[in-house]
């Protein structure tokens, strides 16, 4: 598997990531395996990655072990910058806070 700057397994030891849910302008992606396929897609290369910056404008909580964070995204790279807004779902799965959703626009 393709190593990637900003996407690691979940199985890799400090991660978040456990993707069951990506919306994205383009569609929902459902699943690990797609999600990365899409990252590639849209990020082959580091030049692509760039440098990425968040505002966070919301951290609420939507039942007890899961939270909601909608924020801003600034993503600078010499192919062009991009930016949007986005929400991430986190929640406690066996004591470790995992992303099971993201909504990025």
């Amino acid at each position: 598997m393709k190593s990637n700057r900003f996407f690691r397994t979940s199985k890799q030891p400090g991660t978040i990531m456990t993707w069951r849910v990506l919306c994205k302008v383009n569609g929902i992606v459902r699943g690990w395996n797609k999600t990365l396929e899409r990252y590639q897609k849209s990020y082959p290369s580091k030049e692509h990655t760039g440098t990425l910056k968040f505002v966070i404008n919301d951290i609420s909580e939507i039942e007890k072990g899961s939270y909601y964070v909608m924020g801003e995204y600034y993503l600078s790279r010499s192919v062009g910058d991009t930016n949007g807004i986005f929400m991430i779902i986190f929640k406690k799965i066996k004591g470790e806070w995992k992303i099971i959703a993201d909504t990025s626009c």
